[in-house]
């Protein structure tokens, strides 16, 4: 049905001409002008049902109309609309001729359509002067969150998640950045600002936000405090926290229009995509950011990519070495595995520290572990199944070192080089009699096992002994002469000068045999 012909029905069933502007989309005066035509004319909705639009307009308004009117738009209506998120004079004026093109009625291009608009601002004095102010490249970025926030269905659970979007400008370039978030809490605030100053390749001198805990813990018109975390991360990569007054908009009207600018031309325009996690959201807004920054800018040949590439981009800071990371510090003991329990997962320590209260800076990256002021542990963040552990060698007592040491032939010489070179020729040998080494661990764990209990020295005596008597030594031999040890050899020119001792050893001779039985006795 035409558009004249409903204004015309509705208005018959006793609709009230306010809400038939909101249920047509039309502005008041179009409504009241067709109206009082029809009143005039004697026209109701049922006779013009069956003719088409411009047969209706000549019924209503005559051949004589001047074809150079235009449709006014309804400022009012537009002026309630304009406080609504999202929605701007560019939306507005796209309505606005879509509505014109359905009732055959001539439109304002946009030009035209904003003047008339500040003109009836002007007449009613909501118009007030504004400062211009002058942008220095590099100098400012303003930051934000959007308040239209996106959509995604978890695939694990099919819950519909909404995350927040946060907005970043440089008022110089216009240059944008935006990423979206599960939540607005601190550890996501920080990441934001992480990732918008990664994206834009420099640190900016001033940073201003609005006054979100998160970035000022007491809003004040002359002195705000800004929140610590954010203070830190400012010191980190050196800019300054300027934030805007309270209730004070116009502070960072930058990034005020880019977030209307956001919500408009990112988060509206993708409502129709289906995504299934945050990260295809995040990949889907850094698609349409990178599209917007390289797309010219109105009324110029130049894009916010050129101009910050060419203007603001060699005016800002280098970014530091390595980003920031923000940190909570926790309590904890020490264990009896002589670890410490960070979100369900354990993490060691000097194993002397058991049963000590220590000190714990959890980062998403990095588990530290302090003592009395001093680092003693630091540890990549475990993450996934609960219940793991990541402890390193030097926490441990020595014998748990060698317990969970692998076996191996280098580890049994080694072991066996630290007692003597004996012992080591004794354990090469032993390692070498069987096929495989791992055949004779056991009897080189037999021979090496009795330094625990007779002394390293000892051992080496007896791996003397056996090398001496056997050139292929093994751990029976060595546990026999452990268990009966023989006396050290003395050599030959030690022997003291008795009778009957000969080279050959204690030897009665000849002479023994020819003394009596009683110079026997």
């Amino acid at each position: 049905m035409d558009k004249t012909v409903e204004i015309i029905r509705l208005s018959e069933a006793g609709v009230a001409q306010r809400d038939i502007c909101a249920a047509l989309r039309s502005s008041f005066s179009t409504v009241s002008k067709t109206l009082k035509a029809a009143r005039e004319k004697d026209l109701k909705a049922a006779q013009l049902a069956d003719k088409d639009s411009r047969t209706v307009r000549q019924l209503l308004f005559g051949p004589g109309e001047r074809a150079g009117s235009y449709e006014q738009p309804d400022f009012a209506w537009m002026e309630a609309q304009l406080k609504r998120d999202g929605v701007t004079l560019t939306l507005l004026w796209d309505e606005y001729t879509r509505s014109c093109a359905a009732s055959g009625a001539k439109g304002y291009q946009y030009t035209q359509f904003c003047e008339l608009w500040g003109r009836w601002r002007k007449d009613r004095g909501i118009s007030a002067a504004r400062l211009r102010i002058q942008r220095v490249p590099g100098r400012l970025v303003e930051v934000d969150w959007a308040g239209m926030r996106a959509e995604y269905v978890d695939r694990t659970t099919g819950e519909i998640r909404r995350p927040w979007v946060f907005v970043g400008c440089l008022p110089y370039s216009q240059k944008l950045f935006a990423a979206p978030f599960n939540d607005m809490a601190q550890p996501s605030w920080i990441r934001a600002h992480v990732a918008m100053l990664r994206y834009f390749g420099g640190v900016p001198e001033l940073v201003t936000p609005d006054n979100c805990k998160t970035g000022v813990a007491k809003p004040d018109y002359y002195d705000p405090v800004v929140n610590k975390d954010y203070a830190r991360l400012a010191a980190h990569y050196g800019f300054a926290v300027v934030p805007a007054r309270p209730v004070t908009p116009r502070d960072k009207g930058s990034v005020e229009n880019t977030v209307k600018f956001v919500q408009t031309w990112v988060v509206a325009y993708l409502r129709e995509q289906r995504f299934f996690s945050l990260g295809e959201v995040d990949q889907a807004i850094k698609a349409r950011i990178a599209t917007l920054n390289a797309q010219p800018l109105k009324a110029a040949d130049v894009s916010r990519n050129d101009v910050f590439d060419e203007e603001e981009a060699p005016c800002l800071k280098p970014l530091p070495a390595h980003d920031f990371e923000l940190a909570e510090w926790r309590r904890g003991k020490v264990g009896i595995d002589y670890c410490v329990q960070v979100d369900h997962q354990r993490y060691s320590v000097p194993y002397r520290l058991i049963g000590d209260q220590v000190d714990i800076r959890v980062t998403d990256q990095t588990i530290e572990v302090f003592h009395g002021g001093a680092r003693i542990g630091s540890h990549a963040r475990l993450t996934g199944r609960m219940n793991q552990a990541s402890v390193l060698p030097e926490h441990m007592p020595d014998k748990h070192k060698m317990a969970l040491e692998a076996w191996n032939p280098d580890r049994f010489t080694r072991w066996a080089a630290s007692i003597g070179p004996a012992c080591l020729q004794v354990i090469t040998a032993i390692l070498a009699s069987k096929p495989h080494p791992a055949q004779s661990y056991r009897a080189c764990l037999g021979v090496l096992g009795i330094a625990k209990s007779r002394g390293n020295a000892f051992l080496e005596q007896v791996c003397q002994q056996a090398a001496a008597s056997s050139s292929q030594p093994s751990y029976k031999q060595i546990a026999l002469l452990a268990k009966h040890p023989q006396p050290a050899r003395i050599g030959d020119t030690d022997r003291p000068d008795l009778p009957g001792v000969g080279s050959g050893g204690m030897v009665r001779g000849a002479d023994y045999y020819k003394i009596t039985g009683s110079e026997r006795a």
